[in-house]
């Protein structure tokens, strides 16, 4: 058996302090990793959609919502200036999301199929 000097002890500790670090940055890599891999697919599978659908797709952000009892509402980036009208369906990443039920210029209807 090797007897360990106080040098060594504290060596082993700056070491270990050092694998400490390396081990947490790591984690946040693989945690980020695992982010964009999922943000990825969802990203494919919204390509995939899109390729397959016979509609004219327009894709928009969400800028603003508000919900009530009996309906939500979202106001979006695009509206009657990119060819949404007024009851366009809006279609999310998982399925029919509603209707532009009051497409303008100014506010600019959804992430809706028309045509």
């Amino acid at each position: 058996m090797r007897w360990r000097t106080p040098v060594d002890v504290a060596s082993l500790r700056r070491d270990n302090e050092v694998l400490q670090q390396k081990v947490e940055r790591l984690s946040i890599f693989a945690q980020k990793y695992e982010q964009m891999l999922e943000e990825n697919n969802k990203f494919r599978a919204m390509l995939n959609y899109r390729q397959l659908t016979e509609f004219h797709l327009t894709a928009a952000r969400v800028l603003r919502r508000s919900a009530s009892n009996w309906w939500t509402t979202v106001i979006l980036d695009k509206g009657s200036l990119d060819g949404i009208g007024t009851d366009s369906p809006v279609i999310t990443d998982v399925g029919l999301g509603g209707q532009d039920g009051q497409s303008r210029a100014a506010y600019r209807g959804g992430h809706a199929a028309h045509g």
